[in-house]
């Protein structure tokens, strides 16, 4: 059966991979070759970029790299001539998912992080000097890096991070007042916060409000 390819974004992506024909190997393969090259230039780009964090993106297709056939990897092969069937078929699906996905790119997953932080100060009823873009992002990422609380962290962050945030701006606006500079940063008190948002009180609010919900 012919490889079948549809459009997502601006790309015409193979979708039909386990039906292909031992005659289509080359044109996957050249395929493959293709979007290797924008793949990882895309990559070195979204590394180079940190004010707007780690996007989801990249940090699915460096799991794909971990965890693929052979040694872990840092980027995708732009050079699959000797590459089984089974082998080409893996690198062109985390290829297609990776570059046809909004925050593969960094003008991409800019506008992504703008839109929820603009959301974020509405909801919250902040504003841009209240909270910074960076200090949202810089927050976002602390409180999501552990696997063990990230789901109970993910429904109190925008409280975490606002309450973070109204402490550090009390500490600015009590510093000038006083005339000395602030006391910590804006990562020091954000640390508290997540701590004292971790206790049991903590954790049993947040199921009891998930089982009410």
């Amino acid at each position: 059966m012919a490889l079948r390819s549809s459009k997502r974004g601006r790309f015409n992506v193979f979708e039909n991979l386990g039906e292909v024909s031992k005659d289509e190997l080359e044109t996957l393969r050249a395929e493959t070759r293709r979007l290797a090259k924008v793949a990882n230039q895309r990559l070195v780009r979204l590394e180079k970029e940190s004010k707007f964090g780690v996007s989801p993106a990249y940090k699915r297709a460096r799991e794909d790299l971990r965890s693929g056939s052979g040694a872990p990897r840092r980027r995708y092969r732009e050079n699959v001539k000797t590459a089984s069937r089974q082998e080409l078929i893996d690198e062109y699906r985390s290829l297609r998912e990776f570059v046809t996905a909004k925050s593969s790119t960094v003008a991409g997953y800019k506008k992504i992080v703008e839109t929820r932080y603009q959301d974020y100060l509405k909801r919250e009823g902040l504003t841009e000097a209240d909270l910074s873009i960076g200090d949202y992002v810089a927050g976002w990422e602390k409180i999501t890096a552990g696997e063990k609380t990230k789901e109970l962290y993910y429904r109190a962050q925008f409280k975490i991070i606002k309450q973070a945030a109204q402490r550090w701006n009390a500490e600015k606006a009590k510093a000038a007042e006083e005339g000395r500079d602030p006391k910590g940063s804006y990562q020091e008190i954000l640390s508290e916060a997540i701590k004292e948002w971790s206790g049991k009180s903590f954790i049993q609010t947040l199921r009891q409000e998930r089982e009410e919900s």
